[in-house]
């Protein structure tokens, strides 16, 4: 087994450490886990009157464990779940009455969670690519304490996600890969009947 930790020391710094396993020749095992903190924006801290704002930075904690298979010379699949749990999310204040409360607070909490599939070629002769399909969930809820508040999605969750890339190598040292996407995301398009894909 290979353990491969990295981070920085000192305040507010986040630490992150993986681990890849090859318990055969052809498979393999890896994991991570990390807690990687976000500081608050400098809009979010702004007074008018300049009287400074303490706010905490944004936690997470996130963790992922995955598969990897080999088949054959040119062929690697492998599968990854992951789960990343956030507190301590800047919201609007909910006691604020006056501008000389604080305009956020730290109050939310939210979690991200999935899949991740990926099929891989190697360009061991003219034609190399890759497909990968992700299902994740990204939702939050702002105020944990308010038995009236419920979950919703991130503006920006995207439930499926399909990426595939073919190439196929040419003369002079050339290659040529396009790329294809889709998505199933917020947010909305201008136009009517439109989504962001």
């Amino acid at each position: 087994p290979h353990l491969s930790p990295s981070g920085r020391d000192g305040g507010g710094s986040g630490q992150m450490c993986g681990c890849r396993c090859l318990p055969w020749e052809r498979s393999g095992l890896s994991s991570s886990l990390g807690i990687p903190p976000q500081p608050p924006m400098p809009f979010e801290m702004y007074r008018p009157d300049d009287v400074v704002i303490s706010l905490d930075f944004e936690r997470a904690t996130s963790a992922t464990i995955g598969w990897e298979q080999s088949v054959g010379q040119a062929w690697t699949g492998d599968i990854e779940l992951f789960y990343k749990h956030l507190d301590q999310l800047l919201v609007m204040n909910s006691q604020f009455t006056s501008l000389d409360d604080p305009y956020f607070e730290n109050g939310g909490m939210g979690r991200i969670y999935g899949l991740e599939l990926m099929v891989k070629r190697a360009a061991i002769d003219r034609w190399f690519g890759w497909i990968s399909y992700t299902l994740s969930k990204s939702e939050r809820i702002d105020y944990p304490d308010d038995p009236d508040d419920t979950w919703y999605d991130y503006d920006f969750d995207q439930t499926h996600l399909l990426v595939l890339v073919g190439g196929v190598r040419l003369p002079y040292a050339c290659a040529l890969s396009p790329p294809g996407h889709y998505s199933s995301a917020h947010p909305r398009a201008p136009l009517p009947g439109r989504s962001h894909t």
